[in-house]
C-alpha cells in the first residue's frame, strides 16, 4: 500500500542549480572541518562528515546527473586532501575512495529502485527513486552504506600501503566505520519519504528534546561522571514511536555531533572510561553508528506501519463514501420507480373509463344499419379503441408487476381450457395473416397460478408468434408436465432472433430492428409483461432461436396435484 503522496519539489529528471553550488562547497567545508574531529593522541578523524554529505549530494542529484556528481566528489575531495600539502597521487587516491564510496551507494540504491519498479509496474513514489519508507528499504540502505564505506576503506588502505603512510588493516576498519557513521547520519536526508498526516504535539516534542539535552549534558559533560550513554537510546525510542521522520533524523544528527564534540574535548563517559585514545575513538564511532542505524531502521519501520494504516483508513473511507452514494442512488431509483408506477397506474385507470365507453358505443354502432362509408368509420373506431385498451392493460401490468397476485389457485388445463381460450382469441389475427395456429395440451397438466395472469402471459407469447410468422407459417402451442413444473411452449416458423436481439428481448419498450423496418405493430412491452407476470406467479419465461430458424418460447409455472374425482 502507498501513502498519500506529495509532488516532488523538483522534476526528477533535473538537478537544481543550487545543488551544484551547495554540494561541492559543502563537501570541501566539511572535509576541512572533519580534520578537527580527532581524539588527542591519534591522527585519524573520528568522524568524516564530508563522506555523508557527499553521499547526500549524489543521491539528491537527478539519476542522469549522478555520474557528474560523483566526478565532482572526486575533484573536491582530491582538492581538500591536497590543501595540507600531501602528495598529489595520494590525494587523488583519497578522492577516488570518496567518489567510489558515493558511487557504490548510489548504484546499489538505484538498482533496488529499478527492481521494485519492474516488479510493481509503477513509478517510484518520491519522484527521485529510492526512499526510506519501509523497513526493507532501510535495511537495504544500511547495507549499501556499509559496502560503500568498506570499498572506500579498501582503496584508502591500498593507497596507504603504496605511499607508506603507515595505515594498517585496523586503520582501514576504523576509516570504514567513521565514513559509515557519517553516511548513515547525513545521507538519509536525501531519502525522506512523503510526509504523512500525523498529529504532532509541540509540548511532547519540547519535553522529549529537553530530556535528551539534559541526558547528553549529564553523561557527556564535566558536571558528572555517570555512565548513562545507553539512556539516550531510550529517549530516542520515545521519539521514534511518536514523532515523524523529519524530527527524529535531525535529533539523531545533533545528538551524534554533540557527543562527538564533547568526547573530542575530553569530556564524558567515553573519554573517562577508555584506556587509550584509539579506544575512545572506536567507542565513539560505534555509538554514533549504532544511533544512526537505530534511527534509520526504526523510523522507516514505523513510517511503513503508519503508511499502511493511513492507506487502509483511506480505502475504508472511500468504500464507505461509495456505499453511501450507492445507497442514496438506490433510494432515489426506488423512489423514481415508485413514482413511475403510481403515474402509470393512475393514468391507466383514468383512461379505462373513456376507452370502455368508446368500445361499448362503437359495438352498439356496429349493430346498427349504416351505409358502407360510415360502417367503415365505426370499424376503425372500434379497432383502434381496442388497441388502445390493450396498451392500457399492458401499462397496468407493468405498473403492478411487482405486486403479488390476488390468489394462486390450481388451474387444470383440461377443465379450464386455458390454452383453447388463448388460441381462439388469436385465431382471427392468424386467419388474417394466413398462419396456421394450433395447440396440443396434456390433459393431466395442472399448475398453480392466477388464471388471468396465466392467460395474459400466454396470450402475449402467442400474439408475438403470430405477428412475426410470415404468411403460410405455423404457430404451435403446447403444454405438458415436466417434473415439478408445467411448461407452456410456443413455437413458430418465423425469422427468429439474432443474439443481440435475444439479449434485450425482455427489456421494456425494446423493439427488434426487424419489427421497425417491417412496420409490425406493437409497443415493445409484450415480453416484459410476460416475464413480470410469470415471476409474480412463481414461474419463469425463456426464449430461444434455433439455428434452423423460428422462435421457441417457454413459459413455466409450478405444477400442482390434479384434483381427485369422486
Amino acid at each position: 500500500m502507498t501513502p498519500d503522496e506529495r509532488p516532488p519539489r523538483s522534476r526528477p529528471d533535473r538537478t537544481p542549480i543550487w545543488l551544484w553550488i551547495l554540494g561541492p562547497v559543502g563537501i570541501l567545508a566539511l572535509a576541512l572541518i572533519g580534520v578537527s574531529f580527532s581524539v588527542p593522541g591519534i591522527e585519524l578523524a573520528v568522524w568524516w562528515p564530508a563522506a555523508g554529505f557527499a553521499a547526500w549530494f549524489a543521491l539528491r542529484a537527478a539519476p542522469r546527473h549522478r555520474w557528474i556528481a560523483v566526478l565532482a566528489i572526486f575533484i573536491v575531495t582530491t582538492t581538500a586532501n591536497a590543501l595540507p600539502g600531501r602528495d598529489l597521487l595520494l590525494c587523488a587516491a583519497y578522492g577516488l575512495a570518496n567518489a567510489l564510496e558515493a558511487a557504490v551507494i548510489v548504484t546499489l540504491l538505484a538498482r533496488r529502485t529499478r527492481l521494485f519498479a519492474r516488479r510493481a509496474h509503477l513509478i517510484t513514489r518520491a519522484g527521485r527513486g529510492f526512499v526510506l519508507d519501509t523497513a526493507n528499504n532501510a535495511l537495504y540502505f544500511v547495507l549499501a552504506a556499509a559496502l560503500g564505506c568498506v570499498a572506500s576503506a579498501v582503496v584508502i588502505g591500498a593507497a596507504g600501503a603504496v605511499f607508506s603512510t603507515g595505515f594498517t588493516p585496523l586503520t582501514g576498519l576504523f576509516v570504514a566505520a567513521s565514513h559509515c557513521a557519517a553516511v548513515l547520519l547525513i545521507a538519509p536526508f536525501a531519502l525522506l519519504p512523503p510526509p504523512l498526516a500525523t498529529r504532532i504535539h509541540a509540548i511532547e516534542v519540547t519535553a522529549q528534546t529537553l530530556l535528551l539535552v539534559g541526558m547528553i549534558v549529564i553523561t557527556f559533560s564535566p558536571l558528572t561522571n555517570l555512565p548513562g550513554a545507553f539512556l539516550i537510546f531510550g529517549l530516542f525510542t520515545w521519539a521514534v514511536l511518536r514523532f515523524p521522520i523529519r524530527i527524529v533524523y535531525p535529533q539523531a544528527l545533533a545528538t551524534a555531533v554533540a557527543v562527538l564534540v564533547l568526547t573530542v574535548l575530553g569530556q564524558g563517559a567515553f573519554a573517562d572510561r577508555s584506556s587509550t585514545p584509539l579506544e575512545t575513538a572506536a567507542v565513539t564511532v560505534i555509538f554514533m553508528t549504532s544511533l544512526a542505524v537505530f534511527s534509520v531502521l526504526l523510523t522507516s519501520a514505523r513510517y511503513e506501519t503508519l503508511a499502511n494504516a493511513t492507506a487502509a483508513l483511506e480505502l475504508t473511507r472511500v468504500q464507505a463514501a461509495a456505499e453511501r452514494e450507492r445507497a442514496a442512488a438506490l433510494s432515489e431509483r426506488l423512489e423514481l420507480e415508485r413514482q413511475r408506477q403510481d403515474f402509470v397506474a393512475t393514468t391507466s385507470h383514468e383512461l379505462r373509463t373513456p376507452i370502455t365507453s368508446i368500445l361499448g358505443y362503437s359495438e352498439l354502432l356496429q349493430e346498427s344499419e349504416f351505409p358502407p362509408p360510415e360502417r367503415d368509420w365505426v370499424e376503425v373506431i372500434h379497432r383502434n379503441a381496442a388497441r388502445l385498451g390493450d396498451l392500457v392493460e399492458d401499462l397496468l401490468s407493468l405498473g403492478h408487476g411487482d405486486a403479488e397476485p390476488a390468489a394462486l389457485t390450481p388451474v387444470e388445463l383440461a377443465a379450464a381450457d386455458l390454452a383453447s381460450d388463448v388460441v381462439s382469441t388469436h385465431d382471427p389475427l392468424a386467419m388474417t395473416r394466413q398462419v396456421d395456429l394450433g395447440h396440443r395440451i396434456a390433459s393431466d397438466a395442472v399448475f398453480v397460478a392466477d388464471r388471468s395472469d396465466a392467460v395474459r402471459a400466454l396470450g402475449n407469447l402467442v400474439s408475438n408468434a403470430v405477428k412475426f410468422t410470415p404468411q403460410g407459417g405455423t404457430v404451435l402451442v403446447e403444454a405438458e408436465r415436466d417434473g415439478g413444473f408445467v411448461v407452456f411452449t410456443v413455437t413458430d416458423t418465423g425469422p427468429g432472433m439474432s443474439p443481440a436481439t435475444l439479449a434485450r428481448a425482455f427489456d421494456r419498450f425494446y423493439r427488434a430492428p426487424d419489427a421497425e423496418t417491417q412496420n409490425t405493430p406493437g409497443t415493445g412491452l409484450g415480453l416484459a409483461i410476460v416475464r413480470e407476470l410469470a415471476e409474480r406467479n412463481g414461474g419463469s419465461v425463456t426464449i430461444e432461436s434455433p439455428r434452423h430458424g423460428g422462435l421457441r418460447s417457454r413459459l413455466v409455472f409450478r405444477a400442482a396435484t390434479p384434483p381427485v374425482v369422486r
